[in-house]
C-alpha cells in the first residue's frame, strides 16, 4: 500500500528539516532537528517538559560572565566561594572553552592580570587565618575575591602556606597544652 500524497509530503519536510544545517536551533547555534531544537534542547524538552532545563551556556555569554555566574559574590571582606566543580585538591575548576583550568587562575588572569611564568596566584585570606590547616577542605581554595589574590612564585606561596601551617599548629599545640595543665591540676596524680 503506498502512503497518501499528504503524508508523503509531510515525511519529506520533516526529513529536509532533520538535515537542513541552515536552521540552528532557537536557544543555540546548533542546527535544530525537531520542533526548532538541536538534539540537547529536544532531550531535554521530552525529559523534563522544558527545553533550557538545567544549567545550559546561553547563546552569546561571554566566558567571564559564565565563569562570574559561579561565584557566590559577598562582601569585599569575606571569601566569595566557588559554586561550580571542585578538584581532589579543593580548587574550583573552570572549563575554559575547551580546556580545564583551575577557577581561581582563570579569575586572576581575566580580572586582574596575566600570570607571567612561574607564577600562581595565592589566596591571602588563607594566609590570613591561623585557624585553617589547609588540604582539600580548606574553604580559602574555593575563593573568587579578587581583593584576596596575589600572585606569588610558586616557592613564595609554598613559604607562606607553610608559616600559616606552623602558626595554626603552634595554636593547637598550645591549646592541647593548656588542656593538659587544666587536668593535670584538677586531678591529681596518682
Amino acid at each position: 500500500m503506498i502512503a497518501p500524497a499528504s503524508k508523503m509530503a509531510h515525511l519529506q519536510v520533516s526529513a529536509a528539516m532533520r538535515h537542513n544545517s541552515d536552521m540552528d536551533c532557537i536557544y543555540c547555534t546548533r542546527p535544530a532537528t525537531r520542533r526548532k531544537l538541536c538534539n540537547a534542547h529536544y532531550k531535554k524538552l521530552m525529559k523534563y517538559g522544558d527545553p533550557l532545563a538545567g544549567r545550559s551556556v546561553i547563546k552569546g555569554l561571554s566566558r567571564l560572565v559564565y565563569y562570574l555566574s559561579y561565584v557566590d559574590v559577598r562582601t569585599i571582606g569575606e571569601c566569595w566561594p566557588w559554586t561550580g566543580s571542585i578538584d581532589a585538591k579543593g580548587y574550583g575548576r573552570f572549563n575554559t572553552g575547551g580546556d580545564e583550568t583551575r577557577a581561581h587562575r582563570y579569575g586572576f588572569t581575566q580580572i586582574v592580570r596575566p600570570l607571567k611564568p612561574g607564577e600562581t596566584v595565592d589566596h591571602l585570606c588563607h594566609n590570613q587565618d591561623p585557624d585553617c590547616h589547609g588540604g582539600p577542605t580548606c574553604p580559602h581554595r574555593r575563593c573568587q575575591n579578587p581583593a584576596h589574590w596575589s600572585a606569588a612564585g610558586g616557592e613564595q606561596n609554598a613559604t607562606r602556606a607553610r608559616n600559616t601551617r606552623s602558626l595554626a599548629v603552634t595554636k593547637a599545640r598550645d591549646i592541647a597544652n593548656a588542656e593538659r595543665q587544666r587536668v593535670r591540676f584538677k586531678h591529681p596524680a596518682s
